[in-house]
């Protein structure tokens, strides 16, 4: 199997996305909710790690929403539970948790739910900051743990490249629910109800201001 296959194919691509009709129906219920927030998969304190880190990926601005007011946790909780297989899932919270075990011996605290923003964010760009090499090598390493957990053999993955590929995998997630979420989609992308005429290689900031297209 083809290494970047097998990583689509187990436990490091909950965050590769297809915009089926199910995958949809997930994210729009969960932007229209209101009620507080009770994780179905993750544990409530691995939630408040999730928001967090969801938060200093994509924070709200002056001009713009950030994720947690579309709900991206939400969504990204309901479709690891949901959507993704049981090995995939399994290994999301065992990255999860080795992310946050980092996270608490590097701020000397005990309880997840006492993490900061301070605590995470240095972790998150440290961890994220690659260069094309460094990201090949990662998915090489990536790859041969999956290739042979498959074939039943005992592997490691050092914790470094375990806490990549789950923020990585956040990181995708997260910019796909929020740019696909109705209200991005409508409010803040250049957006057209009532599609006109096809004009391609024209300059996105003369026709939208620099805005992306919206798929709404």
């Amino acid at each position: 199997m083809e290494r970047r296959e097998a990583i689509k194919n187990l436990g490091l691509s909950f965050g590769f996305m297809i915009t089926a009709p199910t995958v949809m129906s997930i994210l729009q219920s969960c932007e229209k909710e209101e009620a507080p927030w009770i994780p179905v998969y993750f544990t409530e304190q691995e939630g408040i790690v999730l928001k967090k880190v969801v938060d200093i990926i994509l924070p709200s601005s002056e001009d713009t929403p950030g994720a947690l007011d579309v709900n991206v946790p939400q969504f990204i909780d309901k479709f690891v539970n949901e959507v993704v297989a049981d090995e995939e899932r399994d290994m999301a919270r065992e990255f999860m948790g080795i992310f946050t075990k980092k996270a608490l011996a590097d701020s000397g605290k005990e309880d997840m739910s006492k993490l900061k923003d301070e605590d995470i964010e240095p972790i998150i760009a440290a961890s994220l900051k690659k260069t094309k090499e460094q990201e090949e090598e990662i998915f090489k390493t990536l790859g041969e743990h999956v290739e042979a957990l498959t074939k039943g053999e005992s592997s490691t993955l050092p914790d470094d490249i375990a806490i990549y590929s789950f923020l990585s995998n956040i990181r995708g997630l997260s910019i796909w629910a929020y740019k696909n979420s109705q209200y991005v989609g409508t409010e803040v992308l250049a957006y057209s109800p009532i599609p006109g005429k096809y004009v391609g290689c024209v300059d996105l900031q003369e026709t939208t201001g620099g805005r992306d297209w919206s798929i709404w």
